[in-house]
């Protein structure tokens, strides 16, 4: 039996955005270090996580990575090449902290599940979308291999794979039968969220954005990427308008994609909506706003794991909207505790937004019905306690003879996308040799004295 907190290593994909993973991450910190686990957090950058971590407490070490190098083979080929040492890092970092197990978040990192399974260490996948719709790992970048392989690698490279929701869960169920699964809800701390909106209370939204005190606002809460369908809402906002001209639209968050978000004005300017619609950035009053001012809160993803805005609306008791987009199903029971429709389904928005706007007894009943529905089942006590409960199984049943067999596999995987990667850097370096002859040769023949020269030539040859 495990004595003293257990210790163990978090491997985080991001330090700069303050997303859903990192609140994860955070909440289950806050709940968990350091009484029933003593955490260490590796971090791929510098970033505004560091100073969260350094309020709890927490130990962090920066490992640099680059996990989204875009469609970039060079980029891919780079972070396969520099992988061993990136594992070798992480490898003594397990051993000189005697951690007990490893927990990485999202399906990118690589580095500690491979040092965990080196280091004969208990190892945790958290997945927190539907590996079907979500960005393609850079591991797998260029590589033209099968679904079922995918989640095989995956599945040898973890104790358990937990995903956030049963959606999340689907790729792996559907794809790799042997990988063992355990489906974890995220959870929110509902009197933390409630202290934060009432001490927060002074902001005066209103007078910021220069609209009347008895304007109706309707939010969607997410970072301005084309996986959250801000053209969804938008249109949606059009709709609204046809009928409550005094209603104005939030877009809260950072922008993460420069020409999603010019799409996105182009097509408010065209349709003359720019009054009413605003870009407020990323904000640290978000429970402020929930409570105190937005009425109703969309979700219009095209994918999702188990949105973290999702929870902090209902715990707000603010009315929510959202698409069928994954986790949400799990999380809004419809036109009970809020309100679901099909992806790209903007008449439905609409509708229910105006439903909503109309009925002030409804949206007093969704909300309170939300409200309920997180206490029931969705605490971060009880997320917490899942995971300390789940890390305490997993050192106690893990088997390191298993991990021989496991380790010769994976060994002879990245060996294989290793010369791959040392292929592509002499091919590059050809191409580069290549370019310079050519350039060279163009220096040759339209030099002054060259053509001088091939005229004279000509001219006696004749």
């Amino acid at each position: 039996m495990h004595s003293g907190p257990i210790n163990v290593l978090f491997m985080q994909h991001d330090a700069a955005d303050m997303g859903g993973v990192t609140k994860v991450l955070l909440d289950l910190l806050t709940t968990l270090h350091p009484n029933l686990i003593q955490a260490t957090v590796i971090l791929p950058e510098h970033g505004a996580l560091e100073g969260d971590l350094t309020k709890l407490g927490v130990e962090y070490v920066i490992v640099p990575s680059v996990f989204f190098p875009g469609r970039n083979l060079n980029g891919a080929f780079n972070y396969v090449h520099q992988l061993s040492q990136r594992v070798e890092v992480i490898k003594k970092i397990i051993v000189d902290k005697k951690i007990d197990i490893v927990h990485t978040h999202t399906i990118f990192p690589f580095e500690a599940a491979i040092a965990a399974l080196k280091t004969n260490t208990p190892h945790i996948w958290h997945i927190h979308n539907n590996f079907f719709y979500d960005a393609t790992p850079v591991l797998f970048y260029g590589l033209d291999i099968s679904h079922s392989t995918v989640a095989k690698v995956y599945g040898i490279l973890s104790d358990l794979i937990i995903p956030v929701s049963q959606d999340a869960a689907t790729f792996f169920i559907e794809n790799d039968t042997s990988t063992k699964i355990q489906v974890i809800h995220n959870g929110i701390n509902l009197l933390s969220f409630d202290e934060s909106a009432s001490n927060n209370y002074p902001t005066n939204l209103f007078l910021e954005l220069n609209i009347p005190v008895n304007s109706r606002l309707i939010a969607t809460i997410c970072r301005v990427t084309p996986q959250k369908n801000i053209l969804l809402f938008i249109k949606a906002a059009k709709l609204i308008l046809e009928s409550e001209k005094d209603t104005h639209f939030l877009i809260v968050g950072p922008i993460n994609n420069d020409d999603y978000f010019l799409e996105l004005n182009a097509f408010i300017e065209k349709n003359v909506l720019t009054k009413n619609i605003h870009f407020i950035g990323e904000r640290t009053d978000i429970p402020t706003l929930l409570k105190h001012y937005i009425g109703i809160c969309i979700i219009s993803s095209d994918f999702e794991g188990l949105p973290i805005v999702g929870l902090e609306t209902l715990a707000s008791k603010t009315p929510l909207i959202s698409t069928r987009c994954g986790g949400t199903n799990e999380l809004i029971e419809h036109e009970i505790s809020g309100f679901l429709v099909d992806k790209n389904d903007a008449e439905d928005i609409a509708k229910y937004a105006l439903v909503l706007l109309k009925d002030g007894e409804l949206a007093r009943k969704i909300g309170e019905a939300g409200r309920k529905r997180v206490i029931d089942s969705f605490t971060v006590v009880a997320f917490a306690n899942n995971f300390f409960a789940t890390y305490q199984q997993l050192i106690k049943q893990h088997n390191p003879l298993k991990q021989a067999d496991k380790l010769a596999v994976v060994e002879t995987f990245l060996s294989l996308l290793s010369h791959n990667a040392a292929l592509h850097e002499k091919l590059k370096s050809i191409d580069s040799r290549l370019q310079l002859i050519e350039r060279f040769s163009d220096r040759i023949t339209n030099n002054f004295i060259y053509r001088l020269l091939k005229k004279i030539y000509y001219f006696l040859s004749n």
